[in-house]
């Protein structure tokens, strides 16, 4: 179900993304982007997290908001990204937490739209709810 990391490890999940394993949950750092007033603009490519303004490249800053998928957030906002996890504004950085799962006792699980860890597949359990089966 994904990569396990030990306390103390540190990754990059996605550029512009640093996380740390602290106790059994992923502490995460998400930079902010300046938004380009050029007249060009490009996207990330590859490795790279903010992609380029008038051709030139773009490096993360820090202020007072934070921005994520469109969504610009102020400091000291609270903000949830998924299920899973939730956020923080502070500085111009997302700090995020991503809830830990526990393990399951069973071979057959799904993976519920709303809720953030999988559940057990109960046999013969036919109520429906929007699901994805792994």
């Amino acid at each position: 179900m994904g990569e396990l990391f030990l306390h103390g490890e540190e990754w990059d999940p996605v550029p512009c993304a640093n996380c740390e394993c602290n106790n059994g949950s992923s502490h995460c750092s998400l930079k902010t982007c300046p938004i380009c007033k050029g007249k060009a603009n490009a996207a990330p490519k590859g490795n790279q997290c903010c992609g380029t303004c008038d051709g030139k490249p773009v490096e993360p800053t820090e202020k007072d908001f934070c921005s994520w998928r469109g969504k610009t957030y102020h400091d000291g906002d609270k903000f949830t990204l998924n299920p899973c996890t939730d956020c923080i504004c502070n500085g111009g950085i997302s700090h995020c937490v991503i809830r830990s799962c526990p393990p399951l006792d069973c071979k057959d699980y799904v993976f519920v739209e709303t809720e953030c860890c999988p559940v057990c597949q109960k046999k013969g359990h036919t109520e429906e709810f929007s699901v994805l089966i792994v």
